[in-house]
C-alpha cells in the first residue's frame, strides 16, 4: 500500500488501493479542506503572525500525477532505499506572503516560506516555529516611553515587571491588562496595576498603539497628569486595553530604576510620528459655609481648604512627513474640592455670603447649608434628608 505523508500521522494519509485518479483527487480535496478548518500560525519569541489559509496554492492535479508514475514504476525499483512510498503534495505560496512578512525584518523570509512550503506539503498542523535575528531585533529603536516615581502604596510591581518585560504587541493584537494579569496568575492589587496601565498609557500614546478601552481615576492622582491617569477595577471590572495599529512588532521592555518605573516601546522605523497633548480648563472651587454654636461674631473657623478641578481634553496627533491628522481621544472632569468654613450663626453677612455661594447649586435654597463638611446640604428641621452622602434615596 502506497500512501500520501499528510501530517506525518497514519490516520491523516490518504490511503491508494485500487483506487481511480479521480477517488484520490476527490480525498485529497477533503484533507485539505479539514487542514484548513483551523487557523495557521508562525510563532517565534517575538513573532505571532496568522497565515490566511487561502496563502497556500495545492497542486492536486501535477501531485496526484507524479504519484501515479511513481506508482507505475518497476516492481524493484520498490526496494531501492531513495523510495519512501509517499509522495507530499505540490504546494506553492501565494505572493502576498511577501507583503505580509515584509514588516518583520528580524526573520529570514526566504528560509521561512520554504517551512511553511514543508508543512503545508504534509498538512502539518502544529505552528510553525521559527529563528529570529538577534541583532536585527537590537536595532530596534525606541519609539516612546513614560516614566513616574513609584508610589508608596505601589508593593507589588515586581512580578508585574518581570512578566511584561519583553512584552510583543503584535499587529491588531488586542492587549488587555486584567486578562494578561488573570492570565499569569498574578496576585498584584489594583492600585498597583492602575500605577502601571498609567505610565504605559504615557507611552502608547506616542506610538501606534491605539487604546481601546480606558477609565480615568474621580480625583488628580500624583503618578500621572490629569487625562492621563487610568482606574483599573477588578470588580466591575474597569479594564485598560490597548491595541497595535502599526503593521511591525512593538515590544515593550519594563524596568524598575531607583523609585522609578520606566516603560519603553521599541519598533523598526515608522512612516508614522506620533505625540499628544491636554487642554486643560480650571474649574475654581466653591466657599461652602456651616454654622457653629461655638462660634460668635466674626469668628470663623476652615475645616477643609479648597481645591480646583480640572476639565481636560486630550488630543493625539500622527504625523506622516507633511502630513498630520489630530484625534480626539476623550474629556476627563475631575470635580473640584470645596472649602468647608465654620462661621457662627449670628453672622448674618456670612449667612448672605453662604447664600450666593449654595444658590444656583442644583437649585438648592439658601437653607441648604452644608453641616457635615462633605457638600451635603442639611434637611429643613424636622425633615428628614432626601438623599444620604452618596446620592442614594433615604427612606423616609
Amino acid at each position: 500500500m502506497i500512501n500520501f505523508a499528510l501530517a506525518n500521522q497514519p490516520s491523516s494519509s490518504v490511503q491508494i488501493n485500487a483506487m481511480t485518479e479521480e477517488d484520490i483527487r476527490h480525498s485529497l480535496d477533503l484533507q485539505i479542506a479539514n487542514w484548513k478548518s483551523e487557523p495557521f500560525y508562525i510563532k517565534g519569541p517575538h513573532t505571532d503572525i496568522q497565515i490566511p489559509l487561502d496563502y497556500f496554492q495545492f497542486d492536486i492535479d501535477t501531485t496526484v500525477s507524479q504519484f501515479v508514475n511513481m506508482h507505475k514504476r518497476k516492481w524493484y525499483e520498490l526496494f531501492l532505499d531513495k523510495y519512501s512510498g509517499t509522495t507530499s503534495l505540490i504546494v506553492s505560496l501565494d505572493d502576498r506572503v511577501d507583503t505580509l512578512l515584509d514588516p518583520y525584518v528580524y526573520i529570514s523570509k526566504e528560509d521561512v516560506k520554504e517551512q511553511l512550503i514543508e508543512h503545508a506539503s504534509v498538512l502539518k498542523r502544529s505552528p510553525l516555529t521559527i529563528e529570529e535575528n538577534e541583532v536585527a531585533l537590537r536595532n530596534m529603536k525606541r519609539v516612546a516611553f513614560g516614566m513616574e516615581v513609584i508610589p508608596n502604596d505601589v508593593v507589588q510591581l515586581g512580578d508585574l515587571i518581570q512578566v511584561l518585560d519583553e512584552y510583543t504587541f503584535h499587529q491588531g493584537d488586542v492587549f488587555s491588562l486584567l486578562e494578561f494579569a488573570e492570565d499569569e496568575n498574578l496576585t498584584v492589587d489594583a492600585y498597583t496595576l492602575s500605577f502601571f496601565a498609567s505610565v504605559l498609557n504615557t507611552a502608547s500614546l506616542e506610538s501606534s498603539l491605539a487604546v481601546l478601552e480606558r477609565h480615568a481615576q474621580s480625583t488628580v492622582v500624583p503618578y500621572a497628569r490629569p487625562g492621563i491617569d487610568v482606574h483599573i477595577d477588578k470588580i466591575t471590572p474597569k479594564d485598560f486595553k490597548i491595541y497595535n495599529t502599526s503593521e511591525h512588532p512593538v515590544v515593550m521592555k519594563v524596568k524598575r530604576s531607583d523609585n522609578r518605573l520606566i516603560v519603553a516601546l521599541h519598533s523598526f522605523d515608522e512612516k508614522n510620528e506620533y505625540n499628544f497633548s491636554l487642554k486643560e480648563e480650571v474649574v475654581p472651587f466653591k466657599t461652602i459655609y456651616r454654622y457653629s454654636s461655638e462660634l460668635t461674631g466674626r469668628q470663623e473657623r476652615v475645616l477643609r481648604e479648597g481645591s480646583s478641578g480640572v476639565h481636560v481634553t486630550l488630543f493625539k496627533t500622527q504625523q506622516n512627513g507633511p502630513f498630520e491628522q489630530e484625534e480626539r481621544l476623550g474629556e476627563t472632569f475631575y470635580a473640584p474640592i470645596n472649602k468647608i468654613v465654620e462661621i457662627a450663626p449670628d453672622r448674618g453677612e456670612a449667612a448672605e455670603a453662604e447664600r450666593e455661594q449654595v444658590e444656583g447649586n442644583e437649585g438648592k435654597e439658601s437653607h441648604e447649608v452644608d453641616l457635615d463638611g462633605e457638600g451635603q446640604p442639611l434637611a429643613p428641621e424636622g425633615e428628614k434628608p432626601l438623599t444620604d452622602k452618596a446620592g442614594r434615596p433615604v427612606i423616609q
